[in-house]
């Protein structure tokens, strides 16, 4: 905790500030009013002030320092309960944290109090999510391609993916798979951008969906928090709707229909917003109303507490957003041959980097011995590992589409009128051969493909790694392994049964050279480094 003749120094020490009243202490905390200066002829801003124990240590993340202004409500940064929303720069002393922090107070107040200045980027409404029944719902869409109507309404197609815990809550996370329209008769089904497994219909639970004018706010950042104060945002043909299917969604097994409430964001993108509505007393209710042509049924909403859900724009930049692949060569079809220790960490890595396009071959199994070095489970038991594979990079990425290759394609592709086999593989705009199948090496090389081929092959105790582009593979192969690379075959591990010898390296080992390996192949395939063939020596390196 700061000391009190540390507070006084620093506040008599900068001359934006003051202190407004007395220091209160407790064992816990210290609070106290500041006055920070505005602009010249103008009143300076009350600050209430409050310093946690740990200060200036952060708390789960959190900062423990709170200055608080019930009066600032509709200004940027600042929360439901007057507290401005403060990430400064950690320092090492209590000193050097508080006077850090009350500069950072007095750039917030020229910058948006004084000067006026507004955000470049959108923040989300300030959404308090309430647990119902024990659980956090949370659902996640992307932006579509096809616009909605002001007014419009429907039904909303959701896939659950599987249950949770955060910090000992239990969560229940839904993938938004499509809006369709009903106030539109046989209107197209509007599909988020997630790949055609989980667009699927298997397992699909429903919700509805109303699109509004306006987003359900106060002050342009809290959301509305009861059910009256949205009775002016949706027309009466949307509450008829809410009305009528909730009614038909009473023998839902959780009592739970979600309300899908969207808007435009001042950045033109649709945001979706979820009210959670209990189906068995639904917060909306049927008024008879008395007109010159008789008695009128109209739809209402009545007062009580909303329940928001956790919404999430999981939109392809957002969920690449901290990093990935150039967006033009993510965009292009990988095939993968080979999915052994080299191929899947490959497969996964590209996936992990924003790759949409991936499929995949080999005609082996999933042993128990490949789960160590490899990116298979030993969960899932002993199978093909092209399945399991897809399946896999299915859990990492809702974006990519992954095709397993018939395993008779090795078979085909060396039997086959050479015609044929271009004309499948050209289909393709990289080739990765992880086989160290000299044959195929061969094959590849001579069918002189309009795809880029990559051959990745890696030494015993994954001390080398080669990697090279067509065309010609297998020439530079063989000058690589007989006059540059090591080859101890002296120490190779001998599976029970009758196995041919495998390499030795461990997971570490493997994947440190295949990870620095994709770093340059990425470059060179996005034209970004010149194309060259190369190896990794793990002493001397590229």
């Amino acid at each position: 905790m700061i000391s009190k003749e540390a507070i006084l120094n620093i506040l008599a020490e900068l001359d934006f500030v003051s202190l407004n009243g007395d220091l209160v202490w407790d064992a816990k905390s210290v609070k106290f009013s500041l006055l920070i200066d505005t602009k010249e002829g103008e009143s300076p801003l009350s600050w209430e002030v409050v310093i946690v124990a740990p200060y200036p240590m952060k708390v789960n993340g959190h900062a423990t320092i709170s200055f608080t202004n019930q009066e600032l409500l509709p200004f940027l940064h600042i929360m439901r309960e007057g507290t401005l929303c403060l990430h400064t720069t950690d320092a090492l002393t209590e000193e050097d944290q508080f006077r850090q922090d009350l500069v950072q107070l007095k750039s917030w107040v020229d910058k948006y109090y004084v000067n006026k200045e507004v955000d470049s980027h959108y923040e989300n409404l300030v959404v308090n999510s309430t647990s119902v029944n024990g659980v956090d719902y949370y659902f996640l869409f992307t932006e579509l391609k096809d616009e909605f109507a002001i007014g419009d309404y429907g039904i909303v197609r959701l896939r659950p993916l599987l249950t949770n815990l955060r910090r000992d809550i239990k969560t229940s996370t839904y993938l938004v798979c499509g809006f369709q329209s009903s106030r539109v008769s046989k209107s197209k089904e509007k599909l988020c951008d997630w790949n055609s497994h989980y667009l699927s219909d298997f397992n699909c639970e429903y919700g509805a969906y109303c699109m509004l004018a306006k987003a359900p706010e106060h002050h342009g950042k809290f959301i509305i928090e009861d059910f009256a104060e949205l009775e002016p945002l949706f027309d009466q043909t949307q509450k008829n709707f809410i009305y009528k299917d909730v009614r038909g969604a009473q023998d839902n097994p959780t009592n739970l229909y979600p309300l899908f409430c969207g808007y435009k964001t001042p950045d033109n993108r649709t945001y979706w917003q979820v009210i959670l509505l209990d189906t068995t007393r639904p917060p909306i209710k049927g008024v008879k109303h008395s007109t010159p042509k008789g008695p009128v049924w109209l739809t209402t909403f009545t007062q009580a507490k909303i329940h928001w859900a956790n919404t999430v724009d999981t939109s392809y930049e957002y969920f690449f957003g901290r990093g990935a692949m150039p967006r033009e060569l993510a965009g292009k079809k990988f095939f993968i041959i080979g999915l052994g220790a080299v191929g899947s960490i490959l497969a996964k890595t590209l996936v992990r980097c924003g790759a949409r396009h991936i499929d995949l071959y080999d005609y082996d199994i999933k042993e128990p011995g490949n789960v160590c070095r490899s990116e298979y489970e030993i969960f899932s038991g002993i199978g093909d590992k092209s399945s399991e594979l897809q399946v896999l990079l299915y859990r990492v990425s809702p974006f990519v589409t992954c095709r397993v290759r018939n395993s008779l394609f090795d078979y085909l592709a060396k039997s086959l009128n050479p015609e044929e086999v271009i004309d499948v593989l050209n289909e393709y705009d990289v080739i990765f051969d992880c086989t160290t199948d000299n044959h195929l090496m061969v094959l590849l090389d001579s069918l002189c493909l309009k795809s880029q081929v990559v051959n990745l092959s890696i030494t015993n105790h994954a001390k080398e790694l080669t990697c090279v582009f067509s065309p010609q593979i297998a020439r530079c192969i063989e000058f690589l392994y007989n006059k540059l690379l090591t080859q101890d075959d002296s120490d190779m591990f001998n599976p029970s049964g009758c196995w041919n010898p495998t390499f030795k390296a461990s997971y570490n080992d493997i994947s440190l050279m295949v990870q620095f390996a994709l770093k340059h192949i990425i470059r060179m395939l996005s034209s970004l480094e010149p194309i060259s063939n190369f190896y990794l020596d793990e002493k001397k390196g590229i």
